[in-house]
């Protein structure tokens, strides 16, 4: 099996998020950087995959470059994208200045966009233009479709509800046991 590692001096930080539990400000461009790489890496090593499965803000913007306008890479065209929400609560939000800094249109800031509470939700883009969202558990799957786990979400999430899976994260040990 090979492996490929994408590199770059904008991880070489304490923390991986932020230091001491704060998050840098320049994050979304952080994993844009990475994301968009990933995209790179991905069209040359392994043209038109059948799935892309992207996990939490940091690789919603891929979802947003694929189907929601962004800089739709070649080669993804036919591509069915996943996207799995570990914890709702963490979006990904900037400023909108951020949309220029990504390369994105300013009409993504709209309601039916990336727009959450005059900011940009990155995680947003994951659950308006993924083929299928997967949850951590079907219980969660449940929980951020009400207002009190939705974060001002719920609307969207129960609007996507037929694609809306909760997958129980683990094994099942009545299945296999080991």
């Amino acid at each position: 099996a090979r492996v490929w590692f994408l590199a770059h001096e904008v991880f070489d930080r304490d923390g991986l998020y932020g230091p001491a539990g704060s998050e840098y400000a320049d994050n979304h461009v952080r994993f844009a950087l990475w994301t968009r790489g990933a995209l790179a890496l991905s069209a040359r090593v392994c043209p038109s995959p059948d799935v892309l499965h992207l996990h939490d803000w940091q690789a919603a913007l891929a979802a947003v470059d694929l189907r929601g306008g962004g800089i739709r890479p070649a080669g993804f065209e036919s591509t069915r994208i996943v996207f799995t929400i570990h914890n709702l609560a963490y979006m990904g939000t900037c400023d909108r200045a951020a949309l220029a800094e990504l390369d994105l249109s300013d009409d993504l800031f709209r309601a039916d966009g990336l727009e959450f509470w005059g900011r940009v939700a990155l995680l947003k883009g994951g659950l308006l233009w993924a083929d299928a969202l997967t949850t951590v558990s079907p219980r969660y799957a449940q929980e951020i479709r009400t207002p009190a786990f939705g974060v001002g979400l719920e609307g969207l999430l129960h609007a996507r509800a037929e694609v809306l899976h909760g997958i129980l994260n683990g094994i099942d040990d009545q299945l296999w046991n080991p």
